[in-house]
């Protein structure tokens, strides 16, 4: 009997991990292989800085940083820090906006008002966020490709 991808990922919740490791991987290799330190791009919208700031045997904690052109006051930079372990190949978000250390589950209502699922939502952010990078960079090669 087939399952669908959503009873897959319902009961393997380590997916979410596994596929930001792999998209890390994809689209900045000479970051997770440790031959260059910091990666930064520029755009007419942001620019973006993945740096390593902690480098182990097995973990790497990287600092994603994305800094919007002309933006309001009220909007914020991204800022996220995301411990990439490389024997299990998973990468976790481990600071988000400067808070940290999130449970797997909260009660509501809490006193810091997270949701219920404030960790795995965190983690999605960093799928969609990785989504739209790839999705930005294969554009703009386009573009080259067609000038």
């Amino acid at each position: 009997m087939a399952h669908s991808i959503q009873q897959q990922r319902v009961h393997n919740p380590m997916w979410l991990y596994e596929h930001n490791f792999a998209t890390l991987s994809a689209l900045f290799p000479g970051l997770i292989l440790g031959n260059e330190s910091i990666v930064q791009h520029e755009s007419e919208q942001s620019r973006l800085t993945l740096q390593i700031r902690e480098k182990n045997k097995y973990t790497l904690l990287l600092e994603a940083t994305e800094q919007y052109a002309g933006s309001p006051s009220w909007r914020q930079a991204l800022q996220m820090r995301i411990r990439l372990y490389t024997d299990a190949k998973l990468a976790e978000v481990v600071s988000y906006q400067g808070r940290a250390r999130f449970l797997p589950k909260y009660d509501t209502p809490n006193p810091k008002m997270y949701q219920r699922d404030e960790k795995r939502q965190i983690n999605h952010l960093l799928y969609d966020w990785l989504l739209y990078i790839n999705r930005r960079r294969h554009r703009k090669n386009k573009e080259a490709f067609l000038s």
